[in-house]
């Protein structure tokens, strides 16, 4: 059977990595009772309007400052990797277990206060050069969407989406912004289409890459073997790269949360690579699936990797 899968050559993965400077800074950001060492940098309070001079992974020192401008109402400590909750897992294990357990919270209506924004300012960045961001955030156990939209504002705007109800591995990716004047405006609101009746929306933790050139890449946070789909709220396409790091048949196969397989498609043995693979939420009879809760698998000969999906 004829598959609409994209081969990207594993050489394009190896030239991005050795051709291209970059440079990564994490940032924690929540309360000061959970604060990560290990070369993050710390936000620790929800109304700090002071510049934090950043460091890099290697704990060197780096040109850029971060600044909240707009305050966020509270701390959210029940994140995951807190009390009872799974550690963040998938996609969100690039982030050390501390800065996935609490973080900054906006809402409509938290104790009859409304603010739904929360502002920060990156600076000290270089206008010649790309940043890409990963975001991550977790409110377990949730009850209603809870989703956020971060926008990123340089010399071109980007909005991505997270949802931080129940969730342990999922992230939000913002690629190859270029600042205007050493800045780039990250704005973090409640999006459309979260449906709890306060709007709460969450931002814990932050990767931010620089690099010299384009990441040929969209998903650099793939590991080996490892599995990113995006959007997640899924609208009509969704989209699901991975890496096999030998040849191997793969299997994509969607299941409802009765764990009814609604959508598989099964591809011959290919060869070690990056691949992409467009899904447009159709059964195998190409009826639309509703909206509701899923769950993705990828299955290859080396392992099998999960991702829930949220159907808007």
């Amino acid at each position: 059977m004829k598959t609409n899968y994209k081969k990207l050559f594993l050489m394009l993965l190896l030239t991005s990595s050795i051709a291209f400077s970059q440079q990564n800074v994490f940032i924690d950001i929540g309360g000061a009772g959970e604060t990560t060492a290990s070369n993050y940098n710390n936000i620790t309070s929800v109304g700090d309007m002071n510049p934090l001079s950043l460091i890099n992974e290697a704990g060197a020192s780096t040109t850029f400052s971060i600044t909240l401008t707009d305050g966020f109402i509270d701390v959210n400590n029940n994140g995951a990797g807190n009390g009872t909750n799974a550690s963040a897992t998938g996609d969100a294990a690039i982030f050390e277990d501390q800065a996935t357990r609490d973080s900054f919270f906006g809402s409509s209506n938290h104790g009859g206060i409304d603010d739904q924004l929360g502002s920060f300012d990156f600076t000290g960045l270089d206008d010649s050069k790309f940043y890409s961001f990963t975001i991550y955030a977790a409110r377990i156990p949730g009850s209603s969407d809870r989703v956020a939209q971060y926008e990123f504002i340089g010399a071109s705007t980007l909005s991505v989406t997270l949802n931080a109800s129940d969730n342990s591995s999922n992230v939000a990716l913002a690629n190859n912004i270029q600042p205007t004047a050493g800045k780039i405006t990250l704005n973090v609101t409640p999006h459309s289409s979260n449906t709890h009746s306060s709007k709460y929306f969450y931002f814990g933790a932050l990767k931010m890459t620089e690099t010299d050139a384009v990441l040929a890449i969209r998903e650099a946070i793939l590991e080996e073997n490892g599995l990113n789909i995006y959007p997640n709220p899924v609208g009509d396409e969704l989209n699901i790269d991975y890496i096999l790091n030998t040849d191997s048949i793969s299997s994509i196969l969607v299941y409802d949360i009765s764990g009814r397989v609604v959508y598989n498609v099964k591809n011959a043995k290919n060869k070690a690579g990056v691949y992409s693979y467009k899904w447009n939420r159709a059964d195998n009879s190409g009826v639309k699936l509703a909206s509701g809760t899923y769950f993705l698998k990828l299955q290859t000969e080396k392992g099998t990797f999960s991702k829930k999906l949220i159907l808007k």
